[in-house]
């Protein structure tokens, strides 16, 4: 009230146009609304104020929607610089920058428009001046993960660029929004993760060799020791004393062991290489066949009963999952109770997900034990069930590679059940 009075008062000594914003108290609601008020004099011939006209507007309403409008846009502007990624307003047409936020002013340097400077695509091709994101934006295109090198004073940046144009409200241009992502060290961590992948399957393909290697050479003298072991026995059994016959059976177990041994790496190390799968539609009955085929002798010997559900087809490498089924039905035959093994082979769908299960009658296990049986040369029962301990690693590396996963459950003299899961399809 006091600076409305006191405009007035100027105004009537000095003769100037007087205008105010001030509230008034409306008589029909009892509220008080802002008025913009405005005066003129009218002179005589003299020059003097003969008598004052004015009017007096109530805008209540537009100066709350101003009001509202610009806290609205302080409020963008400080979402807007919030932001990790880069975001820019370009005028189309005349390609001025309307808005720029705190990170597209960081990438940039400081250098606007987005884009001066020494630029580049992805050949390390130039980008001219008229190809530049904020000349292409300002002419109505749209930008879908275009990406460039962009060289500023900060530093040489990769950025992954994208743009939409917004409609045109109140008469105003239309604007074309910017947004542009520094992917410098994602750039620099995928190129990391490909080098290391590549070395990754180099060192696979090299220690893959060397299995290869090491078993023949390892196996020669393996059976260079077990043939003349197996010679000495057969001429001098019985010349010598009984602690040499034992002996020498000794060291021929203990050739046939390390034979074994290294067999079971070799197939180890070709379990787990993803790279020489043969993916094709596989029925696993046929596949339960092929494992039997194998597992007939030790099916015979112990009296093994195999009995199966229906089982689906799968897309997978048949000649592995046939040695995954090897060695769960070769692991269910081998820890055996004092009755017949009984075996029985079903598979259930849960999803997109097909669940095998192999069931057993043996000697089962205590599942505090339950990670150990996958293990490399894990083994729960000793000397007294002959293995090496990898057939259950083997299986777990083939489901694996299938994408898929295996786990176990059991209790002692209780039998077992080993799952593992198959993708549909």
């Amino acid at each position: 009230r006091n600076r409305y009075l006191a405009a007035y008062l100027r105004c009537m000594e000095s003769g100037e146009e007087f205008e105010a914003v001030c509230r008034f108290l409306c008589r029909h609601d009892g509220q008080y609304h802002w008025h913009l008020t405005r005066a003129v004099p009218l002179r005589g011939d003299s020059g003097s104020i003969r008598k004052w006209i004015g009017t007096c507007t109530d805008i209540h309403d537009q100066k709350n929607s101003a009001e509202l409008t610009q806290s609205h846009q302080l409020w963008l502007q400080q979402v807007l610089d919030m932001m990790p990624m880069g975001v820019i307003f370009v005028e189309q047409g005349s390609g001025n920058i309307a808005f720029a936020n705190r990170a597209a002013i960081q990438m940039a340097g400081g250098k606007l428009p987005l884009g001066e400077g020494d630029c580049t695509d992805d050949s390390g091709n130039p980008i001219g001046i008229a190809d530049l994101p904020v000349a292409r934006v300002s002419r109505g295109e749209r930008l879908e993960g275009l990406q460039m090198t962009w060289t500023t004073s900060s530093g040489v940046r990769r950025m992954l660029i994208y743009s939409e144009i917004l409609p045109a409200m109140f008469g105003e241009p239309s604007i074309g929004m910017i947004l542009f992502q520094d992917v410098t060290l994602l750039k620099q961590a995928e190129a990391e993760l490909q080098q290391k992948q590549e070395d990754l399957i180099r060192s696979n393909e090299d220690l893959q060799q060397f299995a290869y290697a090491v078993s023949h050479d390892l196996q020669e003298p393996l059976r260079m020791v077990s043939g003349y072991t197996q010679l000495i026995a057969r001429r001098y059994k019985g010349k010598l004393d009984a602690n040499a016959d034992e002996y020498i059976q000794f060291t021929i177990e203990g050739a046939d062991r390390m034979s074994q041994l290294i067999r079971d790496l070799l197939a180890f190390s070709r379990a787990g290489n993803p790279e020489t799968r043969r993916l094709e539609q596989v029925d696993m009955g046929s596949v339960v066949d092929w494992a039997l085929l194998n597992l007939q002798i030790a099916v015979n010997e112990s009296g093994a009963v195999v009995t199966r559900g229906l089982l689906p087809a799968v897309t997978g490498d048949q000649a592995r999952l046939a040695m995954a089924m090897q060695n769960l039905i070769g692991n269910a035959i081998k820890y055996h109770s004092a009755e017949p093994p009984q075996v029985h082979i079903s598979a259930s769908r849960d999803g997109e997900t097909w669940v095998f299960c192999v069931a057993d009658n043996g000697i089962g296990f205590d599942m505090k034990y339950v990670e150990r049986v996958f293990g490399v040369f894990k083994r729960l029962h000793g000397k007294d069930v002959p293995g090496t301990g990898i057939g259950l690693a083997i299986a777990k590396k083939i489901v694996e590679i299938h994408k898929g996963r295996i786990w176990a459950e059991s209790e002692p003299g209780k039998g077992s059940k080993f799952y593992f899961t198959i993708p549909v399809g």
